[in-house]
């Protein structure tokens, strides 16, 4: 029988196993930068990264300082997640108990954090000063959270939303 290098659904076990050991205000923040992580994986990060590692050793003049950018920028995508599940866990959760809305103002809510931090993201991106972070960025955020947010609210928040069909 051949052995499998990385055994993922025992791994995946395992973590679900630690977080339900978390307390219950912690779990969500667990789960949000967790979520960020598959959503950067699910969308190729595995195959892109090493590319653009390539590129950035050939293209770039301060390679290392660029790495260590796009190191922070990943950083910073994880932690937005743990505060957009911090957020809920501590917010979110009582507004979703509103009839009718709740699930969806919930959902704004859970998301302006994270697009807060893709805002800091941007900046950094462009090579601009946090301290230059205008209104207007924070305002696309907010914007931004508006539109994503009630798609978070309905396919995750709503009552009934995570059952199996």
């Amino acid at each position: 029988m051949r052995q499998r290098f990385f055994d993922s659904a025992g791994f995946a076990v395992r973590l679900l196993e630690w977080i339900a050991t978390l307390p219950a205000w912690l779990r969500p923040a667990v789960y949000g930068a967790l979520l960020t992580v598959l959503f950067m994986g699910m969308r190729g990060a595995f195959v892109v990264g090493p590319i653009l590692l390539v590129l950035l050793l050939l293209k770039s003049h301060a390679p290392l300082a660029d790495l260590a950018l796009i190191l922070v920028c990943v950083g910073l995508a994880v932690v937005g997640g743990a505060l957009s599940g911090l957020l809920y866990s501590l917010i979110g959760r009582w507004v979703a108990r509103i009839p009718l809305l709740g699930p969806y103002l919930a959902g704004i809510l859970t998301v302006v954090p994270y697009m807060a931090v893709v805002a800091v993201i941007v900046q950094l991106s462009d090579y601009k000063p946090l301290h230059a972070l205008g209104k207007e960025d924070l305002v696309i955020a907010g914007i931004m959270s508006v539109i994503f947010g009630p798609f978070v609210g309905y396919w995750f928040l709503r009552p009934g939303a995570l059952d199996a069909p």
